[in-house]
């Protein structure tokens, strides 16, 4: 019975291998730590998109508000 995370698995064993050369298991210790530091990234780089959204939303109406006086 496959997980839900056996495909992110696989594919952070193929790419350790691929920039390394050196072959992991999906019971290497190693991999949790990949999955975690992952999911970091993606949580980080969701919270700079949203901040992102709202800077650009305040510079718009600042913009709008400069065009109107």
């Amino acid at each position: 019975m496959r997980k839900p995370d056996d495909g992110r698995i696989d594919n952070i064993i193929a790419d350790v291998f691929r920039l390394t050369g050196t072959r992991i298991t999906a019971d290497d210790p190693i991999v949790a730590v990949l999955l975690m530091q992952e999911q970091s990234f993606k949580s980080a780089f969701s919270e700079f998109a949203d901040h992102q959204a709202k800077m650009r939303t305040a510079f718009l109406e600042q913009m709008a508000a400069h065009e109107g006086n």
